[in-house]
């Protein structure tokens, strides 16, 4: 933790090395015992001298002077001390692309000034807590309001050092979460309407009354798509007239509705065999510019609505319509499989890869039908709960320590939470949640041990290893397809169900002799150093 202190010679020193020369008008101010008396000023450019310990070898020389002045000012991270009457004290650089101001700019200012009011209050309550305890930390995300109006997603680390006689403040590190925030919700997104898609779908297929399943499709379009009012107008076989099927957010009576003054309103035709069907009315109270995805989801559940339209008048359709259903939910899978790529670009192909040989796998042992669909989806999805995992873990380029494992180890968990609330993709669960058990039960994330870890998890694990292996990571090379085969037969009855491998094993050997086939890359130069078995895709 960087510690701020006087020392005799007006300088203000950050730990035990680096220092900052001060004016002799903020040494008056500082006062004999180090406290601060009044607002202490903030300077864009603190001037940092090496001190004694700094000048007695190289193995300092990231600790102060020049090369630390360099890492403070030039950080993305914004650190920011923060006094006891919540004025800002201090701020790096950072502030300019974070903020949009200089730091001289917010010095003075009150910190929560620059937190969006909707945050605040809980910002507030969080902090009182915290100020009780000294020496005590506190994480936070909160949304800050950008010099240019827009706003900014902020995971902040703070210490409270109100106490420590030579800081008497709060050291703030505050880093610009924006993007994995957006990638965060848009999967949340997915996730909802998927689910949504899916109650629709429960509804057909338990041959509920067409209006029971169009008052469906209009809940989670109201919901789905956040709008304040909606109404489904079916039409009669005769295609003559609309009748009203279910409206939901109105204040007034159908008559009397253009007295909403509503602002913004849609009109989603829905078609069943080239003709009307019904009509999904959608209403808002203010502005609104959706995305293309709005549209995209308005039209998908408008081809839901026609499925049960078409269904309740045409019975033998339904088979082929729930086909085309299935495929825009596995097109759904693949657009959140690369969401995850596109956070890690060097797992590019990863998943794609496991997902084919992981199918032909459990074509061997038996699955077929719906398992082996569901084990297929089991492994598209295999590492979603990485989109909940920090960039700094995940995209590390050299060996994880023990708390940065601890972190990556929960995504089995992180996967189990994102998916369990989704009905269709209960019996996929046993792969993301479970596929990096070990046979002799020494995997996580719960220590299952032989038969009690899934078929579906046992029989993925032997492929996602064998595929990690034989791909780059930025802290290791690929290795050789018969260290990898050695590395397989090694771990059997340890690591690997000891049924499971000789299959696979000997489905890599037809494989690699049919002509097209081949289930392993051109084969590598041996490693001259030990080879690293971090295996997480």
């Amino acid at each position: 933790m960087t510690t701020l202190h006087m020392t005799s010679e007006n300088r203000l020193a950050l730990g035990a090395a680096a220092e900052m020369q001060l004016p002799a008008t903020w040494a008056e101010r500082w006062g004999a015992e180090g406290a601060v008396d009044g607002l202490f000023p903030c300077t864009p450019e603190p001037r940092w001298i090496y001190s004694a310990d700094e000048r007695q070898g190289d193995g300092n020389r990231w600790a102060g002077g020049d090369a630390f002045r360099l890492l403070v000012q030039h950080s993305s991270d914004l650190i920011v001390v923060v006094g006891r009457n919540g004025t800002v004290l201090y701020a790096t650089p950072a502030s300019e692309g974070i903020l949009g101001c200089r730091p001289e700019e917010i010095s003075g200012r009150q910190a929560l000034s620059f937190v969006h009011w909707e945050d605040r209050a809980r910002t507030h309550q969080a902090l009182s807590r915290f100020l009780l305890k000294p020496d005590e930390n506190l994480r936070l995300e909160v949304r800050v309001r950008h010099a240019d109006g827009h706003l900014v997603d902020l995971e902040v680390h703070c210490r409270n050092l109100l106490e420590a006689p030579s800081i008497q403040g709060v050291v703030v590190n505050a880093r610009d979460v924006t993007e994995r925030k957006a990638v965060e919700e848009e999967v949340k997104r997915q996730l909802r309407q998927l689910n949504a898609l899916r109650l629709v779908d429960a509804s057909i297929n338990a041959g509920r009354d067409i209006r029971e399943t169009l008052a469906i499709v209009l809940d989670q379009a109201i919901g789905c798509l956040a709008v304040d009012a909606g109404a489904i107008h079916l039409c009669g076989d005769g295609q003559e007239g609309l009748s009203l099927v279910a409206a939901r957010g109105f204040r007034l009576p159908a008559g009397e509705r253009e007295a909403e003054e509503f602002v913004a309103a849609w009109a989603i035709p829905i078609t069943v065999r080239g003709k009307r069907g019904a009509l999904l009315e959608l209403c808002h109270r203010s502005a609104l510019s959706p995305p293309p995805a709005w549209f995209q989801f308005a039209d998908m559940l408008a081809e839901q609505a026609a499925i049960a339209i078409g269904s309740s008048r045409l019975v033998a359709e339904l088979e082929r319509a729930n086909q085309e259903l299935e495929s825009s939910y596995e097109r759904t899978l693949e657009g959140w499989v690369r969401a995850v790529d596109l956070r890690d670009r060097e797992t590019k192909g990863h998943t794609e890869r496991v997902t084919r040989l992981t199918e032909k796998l459990a074509q061997r042992m038996g699955f077929a039908g719906e398992r082996l669909a569901q084990i297929r989806r089991g492994a598209l999805l295999h590492d979603i709960g990485k989109i909940a995992i920090p960039d700094e873990v995940l995209l590390k380029p050299d060996k994880l320590n023990e708390k940065e494992w601890e972190i990556m180890r929960l995504h089995p968990i992180y996967a189990y939470e994102f998916l369990s609330p989704i009905p269709h993709l209960q019996a996929a669960l046993d792969v993301p949640h479970y596929h990096h058990e070990k046979w002799d039960g020494s995997g996580y994330p719960d220590g299952l041990r032989g038969t009690d870890i899934p078929l579906a998890a046992r029989i993925f694990a032997v492929v996602d290893v064998w595929d990690a292996l034989l791909s780059d990571r930025p802290y290791r090379p690929a290795w050789r397809p018969e260290e990898v085969l050695e590395h397989l037969r090694r771990e059997t009855g340890r690591s690997f169900d000891p049924q499971i491998v000789p299959i696979f094993l000997a489905m890599i050997e037809e494989m690699n002799a049919s002509p097209g086939t081949a289930a392993q890359p051109p084969a590598q130069p041996l490693a001259q150093e030990p080879i690293d078995v971090r295996i997480e895709a």
